[in-house]
């Protein structure tokens, strides 16, 4: 893309190049015009007084096709200068609309690595979440066991009390640990659900430049070629009337 962009500015400093070597030029009509006002002057002092008003009446002629190819000229001329600016204005604003373009890109990367992390994220306290449950099923089934314990074994009242006491305490630890890693989780899937949602409008305001790129592209593109024809056409004119 950057390629084709210093070409096609390349290709501009070309054309605006060849328009100033055309207008330096000489114009040979302008050459023409004197010659033909000087001997117009110079019949007029009487030197060749039988042919006078036929000499008037060509000069005259003359001067009005000059005048006319002149005017032809300068148009092609305007024309061209004209749809030149708007093929530089059209190339600058594509070049804006490419770095918009880089600059979203940018973004919607640095979103897609926030949503990876934000999954992976997810997983770690999901596992960890996993890991607790088990940890407080393990101390919920030791806590059934000491109390069936203590019923069967009520010799070994003490011990048994001891033991569903260390099971209750753990139950306990293993249930606030629950409660933290179930808010652990909410929290990550907050994250993800924010970050989702940032990558989703990312993309759709990436898609929207995307297309405003490829829109300014293509009307860069025509008015280049308009300005190589209008350059053309004045080249062609300009030649036509030399």
């Amino acid at each position: 893309m950057r390629v084709s962009f210093i070409l096609l500015v390349a290709v501009v400093g070309l054309i605006h190049c060849d328009c100033k070597k055309i207008q330096k030029t000489p114009r040979r009509y302008d050459r023409d015009v004197v010659h033909i006002d000087s001997d117009y002057h110079y019949k007029e002092l009487g030197f060749s007084a039988g042919s006078g008003l036929r000499s008037i009446a060509q000069g005259s002629a003359n001067n009005a096709h000059i005048s006319v190819a002149k005017q032809n000229a300068a148009v092609q001329q305007a024309v061209y200068i004209a749809k030149s600016t708007l093929a530089q204005q059209a190339t600058q604003a594509a070049a804006t609309a490419h770095a918009a373009l880089a600059a979203k890109e940018i973004l919607l990367h640095g979103f897609e690595e926030e949503v990876t992390n934000a999954h992976h994220a997810l997983e770690a306290e999901i596992k960890h979440y996993q890991l607790a449950k088990n940890f407080a099923d393990a101390a919920k089934e030791a806590t059934e066991a000491a109390e069936k314990h203590f019923a069967l074994l009520s010799s070994a009242l003490s011990n048994a009390n001891t033991a569903i006491e260390h099971s209750k305490a753990t139950e306990e630890q293993a249930g606030a640990e629950l409660v933290s890693q179930v808010s652990m989780v909410d929290k990550a899937k907050s994250r993800l659900s924010a970050a989702i949602s940032r990558l989703q409008k990312a993309q759709v305001e990436f898609e929207a430049t995307k297309e405003a790129v490829n829109k300014a592209s293509a009307a860069a593109h025509e008015a280049h070629e308009n300005a190589s024809n209008a350059a053309d056409v004045a080249t062609h004119a300009l030649l036509a009337n030399a």
